[in-house]
């Protein structure tokens, strides 16, 4: 097995350009792939708050939107993310 994956996967849906939702200070920056989407995080490393955002399409629905992670279970409430779908 490995030590290192050299590749990221692309993200399964468009990219994003919008601040975090949980600071509103820091561009978030992908990170990986998700069962139902994809993953980013707030650029913890220029002074952002590190929050993990969830961005998918939820069922039943055909425009996406993101979720803040607020704790281990908990996520914000959904939001569409833009016009891009």
């Amino acid at each position: 097995m490995p030590a290192e994956i050299d590749h990221i996967s692309p993200p399964r849906l468009h990219p994003l350009d919008l601040l975090c939702p949980r600071c509103g200070t820091q561009k978030l920056a992908y990170l990986r792939r998700d069962l139902h989407g994809d993953v980013w995080v707030c650029s913890q490393g220029r002074g952002g708050c590190g929050a993990l955002v969830v961005h998918r399409r939820l069922k039943g629905r055909a425009e996406c939107g993101i979720r803040a992670r607020l704790n281990h279970c908990r996520f914000s409430d959904w939001r569409p993310c833009g016009p891009e779908t």
